[in-house]
């Protein structure tokens, strides 16, 4: 009886195989053969699953995403105070640092390499997937997804630079307390996130009753 393959299942292997490839190389120091041999399959079967390298960061940079946003969604999912939902997020951010460091080097060395508008477009999108989704399942507005992933980008790429100088732990930490701190005196008019602070709501309890208001 012929093996069945699950092709979607086969396709994740191979972009997981190309992440790790691409974050240890550099997108441009690879080709197609080089892929075919480190995945272990021939250069047909990885032209039959993507036309070209581009094809294979394209997908590669979506499927990364979209595993790592399921994971984190399944953590913060818990009900719970909109400070806990924080503090579970910033942990898995700190868990996956590597991961992140790696995505982040990787789009910058493809847009350097890679000065056009399609690669752009590609990096874009990949950032723009992980802003919607901290904003979507955080349940935060536009303004501080994108505040935490400044943040997080810059931090990422400064252990990169200074690991010994800049510890990540103690760095986010320190961000995830200044931000839950702020967002808490939204009775201050000098505050300008105090036209969204609806959003710091938590969640019911595992009884089905209300939590406290989150401020």
């Amino acid at each position: 009886m012929p093996k069945i393959v699950d092709h979607e299942q086969y396709r994740g292997e191979l972009l997981e195989k190309c992440f790790h490839l691409f974050s240890e190389k550099g997108f441009s120091n690879v080709s197609m053969r080089e892929i075919a041999r480190e995945a272990g399959v021939s250069t047909g079967a990885l032209y039959h699953y993507f036309p070209n390298k581009h094809a294979i960061l394209e997908q590669m940079f979506l499927y990364v995403g979209q595993r790592d946003v399921a994971e984190a969604v399944a953590r913060t999912a818990v009900t719970g105070s909109f400070e806990d939902r924080l503090v579970i997020f910033f942990e898995f951010f700190l868990e996956r640092e590597s991961s992140f460091q790696s995505l982040l080097l990787l789009s910058i060395d493809f847009i350097r390499n890679y000065d056009s508008p399609d690669s752009e477009r590609l990096v874009h999108q990949w950032a723009n997937f992980y802003l919607q989704s901290m904003q979507r399942y955080l349940e935060i507005p536009e303004a501080i997804a994108m505040t935490i992933g400044i943040y997080l980008n810059g931090l990422v790429y400064q252990t990169k630079l200074c690991p010994s100088l800049v510890p990540a732990r103690e760095a986010v930490e320190l961000f995830r307390d200044l931000l839950i701190n702020y967002l808490r005196e939204h009775t201050d008019p000098k505050n300008r996130v105090c036209r969204v602070c609806p959003f710091m709501v938590d969640r019911p309890g595992p009884g089905g009753g209300n939590g406290s208001p989150g401020h």
